[in-house]
């Protein structure tokens, strides 16, 4: 340190005794930071992998530094003491955070316990800040020291328990071996969780690693007699015998571990079975492999085809089976609990009233758990979340508590210098006690003070939505339950009237109801129809109850209803096709205008995992980097891969090395690609007229540009687009523009336009230098040529008209391929972390928040387009003369069907037409009714447009067939 700093820090502290506080130390901060650290430390200020550090300050002055990083590889004592295999080690390294350096500065010893408080504290932030900055969530944090020099006198203070002594080796950062030094260490572990040293070497993923609740696996019985591969063994395999790797009983069991564990769908399942320890997948039944000497989950075709043709009445009931005999053993606390208000009968105050209770009710023990006196019914709301407080136990999401008793303030703590944890992400999985729980609640307590209870104490809860809550209640009504299907029914006669009870379920919660109660991922309509025998008239009761769940919508869709999404589709086709051959109101020699389908791909921003295919059309190793010094990225990880990448591997577009990955760029190209758009159909005229050799001006007069393209998302989440441009003479008539202009010459000028396209984003962020990139499209440029005939040779880079607008259409309801993504806006940091999607999806959900909150990216407006990650365009856009128009397509399809249900013209009421101009008035209007008469004859109506439906689809298949 300089004279001045030295001075400043010598005479800044008194005798006071002052409050210690700790703060995380910003990348501005790090200079005098590491020369206090390097003055004071015998160490000095070195640190490795994924670092954060400390201050702990007395008045304003510094008395204690913190560095945490990246836990050591390999430290055999630490191994022993843990318990745990090679694999979970690789795995769940990245859950153990180094203490690396803790330096007590002089200014401490008029601290009383400075040491053991500032530690402490920075335990208590340090999970919270880890996961904020590395999306890590922390479990154990280790340190060392050297006993001839420290008796660890502040981590046994703060709770560290001395494991053993280390071996006395200790390796470089960057070097290739163990050296030994001959001087042991003692190493120090501490739970930053309840239950985290037993979860690092657990074989399912327990709440500690997760932070979700749910049944513990460990503790469950999965085989042997009685287990649930027993139980799933009764459930008949419909699979040919030939060519079987995976019985049905183990594939069932990992989908049943999995959606235990949250996951809402068969390809969330395939990728929780990935990342399953093989400790997990043994007790599973999956089989092992000799060659590659480990258990192989299966991929995610494997178990769609194995769940879609099973019998789900059998599964269900031998899993329903399972789950008893667990609870029954007292490894699964399965409980529902009720709650519920009662004025007492046959009791009475002094002062003459009744009692009146609010219970909460075991419902699958049968016993009530609690009560609360309340002064009459309109109380019972203030009553709840008391009785809640009362039953349950809430769960410690906290660290420990890690304060200090006492202790020395003496100067601790020096540890040796180790390399870098590596190890891939721990997937999801369960754990949580074995305990399942659920609350049910009358419309009276569908209350948001309620609902952020129940989520505080984490547990799942059904609410029922009456119009006491009107707004919620008409944001539920206006949904179109007449599209979603019917999942549960019942009939029943008796008493002289008939009764129908349907239930419908909708994962498509309104915005309202996900901001008065968070948490909400169901809609249920339930609903009763009653209908006298005897010939009066039907009632309807209907009931709309909200649930709290894992699920989550699967991506950024076009359209909800499928019957909708099915027609967008099918116009969308026309609208490609007719600009291509003909037809819907453009003349048939189009066809022969050149042509050239062009793919704009997205730049790079790091190395991701990718699906590669040589020349012959063989799958190549995704990044395969034989040079040692290519492996490494600049953090220490591994960016090689030498897997063959399917394109159903949920690992594709997944960063190799997220810190290295530029998320800013990521977002702002999503946000910016419609106007990289915009200047592109600018420059292609231009390169159009230099490769011709004539001016724009002369250009303009003999040929026009028209386009169509669509926006899709690569796995990684960026956008590209797919177009197909047409060269038109100038005019409304579609004439072909002069011979000399042709794909070829088309093709050529695309090309070049693209790699000429580029948009500087300091013209959005003008007042901060660091989001300034220069974006352009990537250099995976594609153009071929388009024919008008339908049959395809075997090779070349030709498309038939037909191919392509088949091709574009699908991408107009597509959706990102990526689980728990929302198809909403977000709404803060508390809603993108309940997101059940990726971590790569997430951290871009996240940045893209971020950035949509900084001053300089005000004019985006990111904060609405989150879901979108950014992407601020619409999905299909066209030149206005390329073709038809989605509006011309609906009034030539509304004109169609009147003309077939009106041959003769439409009429009204009275016989007269449509165009009849006299006014008839009549003196009373009965309301005859509304709808369908019975719940039958509504089932019989949805049925027929559905089969309507899917034989139009048919029909539409096999005339392309043919």
């Amino acid at each position: 340190m300089d004279i001045f700093s030295s001075w400043w820090y010598a005479y800044r502290v008194t005798d006071e005794s002052f409050e210690v506080k700790v703060r995380l130390i910003g990348a501005a901060e790090t200079g005098w930071y590491n020369e206090l650290m390097a003055g004071h430390h015998t160490l000095g200020a070195a640190a490795s992998g994924r670092v954060l550090r400390y201050v702990a300050e007395a008045g304003g002055v510094p008395v204690v530094l913190g560095t945490f990083g990246s836990a050591a590889w390999r430290v055999p004592v630490r191994d022993e003491y843990l318990g745990w295999s090679e694999e979970q080690r690789g795995a769940r390294l990245e859950r153990v955070c180094s203490s690396q350096r803790l330096c007590v500065l002089p200014a401490a010893a008029k601290v009383p316990h400075a040491a053991s408080r500032a530690l402490a504290a920075m335990l208590r932030r340090l999970p919270g800040d880890q996961k904020e900055a590395f999306g890590v969530r922390l479990v154990a944090v280790e340190s060392f020291t050297d006993p001839a020099a420290h008796a660890g006198t502040v981590y046994k203070a703060c709770g560290f328990t001395a494991a053993g002594q280390t071996a006395g080796y200790g390796r470089s950062r960057g070097g290739p071996h163990y050296t030994r030094h001959g001087q042991p260490k003692t190493y120090w572990l501490r739970e930053l969780v309840p239950g985290g040293a037993a979860a690092l070497r657990a074989g399912f993923d327990t709440h500690a690693l997760t932070g979700r609740r749910a049944p513990d696996f460990n503790q469950l019985k999965t085989g042997g007699d009685g287990g649930l591969l027993d139980y799933l063994g009764k459930v008949a395999d419909h699979r040919k015998p030939k060519g079987i790797r995976h019985g049905l009983a183990a594939i069932l069991a990992v989908v049943v571990v999995a959606r235990l564990s949250g996951a809402d769908s068969v390809y969330a399942a395939a990728q929780f079975a990935q990342t399953m320890p093989q400790e997990a997948l043994r007790r599973c039944g999956i089989r092992y492999s000799t060659r590659l000497g480990r258990h192989v989950p299966p991929d995610f075709k494997t178990i769609k085809r194995a769940v879609r043709g099973t019998d789900a009445e059998a599964a269900d009931r031998q899993l329903c089976a399972w789950l008893r005999g667990e609870a029954a053993a007292g490894r699964l606390n399965w409980r529902h609990i009720a709650i519920d208000g009662k004025t007492l009968r046959g009791a009475a105050r002094p002062d003459g009233t009744r009692p009146h209770l609010l219970s909460a009710y075991d419902v699958t023990e049968g016993t009530v758990l609690g009560q609360e006196d309340v002064d009459g019914k309109t109380n019972e709301i203030t009553c709840f979340v008391p009785l809640l407080g009362a039953i349950l136990t809430h769960p410690r999401h906290q660290d420990s508590d890690g304060s200090s008793t006492g202790g020395e303030g003496e100067e601790e703590e020096g540890e040796e210098e180790e390399e870098e944890g590596g190890g891939e992400e721990g997937g999801g999985g369960g754990g949580g006690g074995g305990e399942l729980i659920v609350m049910t609640a009358d419309a009276m307590h569908t209350q948001t003070g309620h609902v952020k209870a129940m989520n505080a104490l984490g547990i799942g809860w059904i609410l029922t939505l009456k119009d006491n809550q009107p707004g919620m209640y008409a944001a539920a009504s206006a949904h179109p339950w007449e599209h979603e299907p019917v999942l549960y029914a019942t009939a029943e006669t008796g008493h002289g009237r008939h009764e129908v009870r349907t239930i419908r379920v909708t994962s498509h919660v309104p915005e309202l109801i996900r901001q008065r109660l968070p948490g909400a991922d169901q809609l249920m309509l339930i609903e009763r129809y009653r209908h006298d025998v005897r010939g009066s008239d039907a009632a309807r009761a209907c009931r709309q109850a909200t649930a709290d769940g894992e699920g989550d919508d699967l991506g950024l869709t076009a359209c909800v209803g499928a019957a909708c999404s099915q027609v967008y589709k099918n116009d969308a086709r026309q609208i490609i096709r007719s600009g291509l051959t003909g037809g819907k109101g453009m003349p048939e020699t189009v066809a022969g205008h050149p042509f050239v389908f062009a793919t704009l791909t997205a730049p790079g921003f790091g190395p991701v995992h990718t699906s590669r295919t040589g020349p012959r059309g063989r799958m190549l190793p995704c990044r395969s980097r034989r040079d040692a010094r290519q492996r490494r990225c600049p953090h220490g990880r591994d960016i090689s891969c030498a897997r063959r990448h399917h394109d159903d591997d949920p690992r594709l577009g997944r960063p190799m090395c997220p810190d290295c990955y530029d998320y800013s760029g990521h977002i702002l190209f999503n946000a910016l690609a419609p106007e990289l758009w915009r200047r592109f159909t600018i420059y292609l005229p231009r390169y159009l007229a230099r490769l011709t050799g004539i001016t724009q001006k002369h250009l303009r007069r003999e040929v026009r540009a028209r386009f169509v393209k669509i926006a899709e998302y690569q796995a990684r989440g960026v956008i590209h687009y797919h177009a197909v441009i047409r060269l038109d003479a100038p005019g409304d008539d579609w004439q072909p523009p002069p011979g000399h202009y042709s794909a070829a010459l088309l093709s050529q000028a695309i090309r070049q336009a693209a790699a000429a396209v580029s948009y500087d984003t300091a013209m959005v962020a003008r007042t901060d230098p660091d989001l300034r990139r220069i974006l352009r499209f990537g250099t995976q440029i594609d153009t071929r040529a388009i024919r008008p005939a339908a049959d395809l040779p075997g090779t070349g880079t030709a498309l038939s008209a037909q191919a392509v607008a088949n091709y574009i259409a699908k991408y107009a309801t597509k959706t990102i391929d990526a689980v728990g993504l929302p198809t909403r806006p977000v709404h803060g940091p508390a809603a993108i972390a309940a997101l059940h999607c990726g971590h790569h999806h997430k951290r871009l959900i996240s940045v893209c928040w971020e950035l949509g909150k900084h001053p300089a990216l005000g004019e985006l407006a990111l904060n609405r387009w989150t879901h979108m990650l950014g992407y601020r365009g619409h999905f299909l856009t066209k030149s206005r003369r390329y073709s038809a128009t989605f509006t011309q397509l609906r009034q030539a399809r509304t004109t169609h069907r009147r003309t077939q249900r009106h041959p003769e013209g439409e009429k009204d009421p009275w016989g007269r037409d449509l165009s009849e101009r006299t006014v008839l008035v009549l003196a009373e209007w009965r309301y005859a009714g509304t709808g369908h008469a019975t719940a039958a004859e509504q089932q019989l109506a949805l049925a027929a447009a559905t089969r309507a439906r899917e034989h139009d689809r048919i029909a539409r298949e096999e005339a392309r067939m043919n």
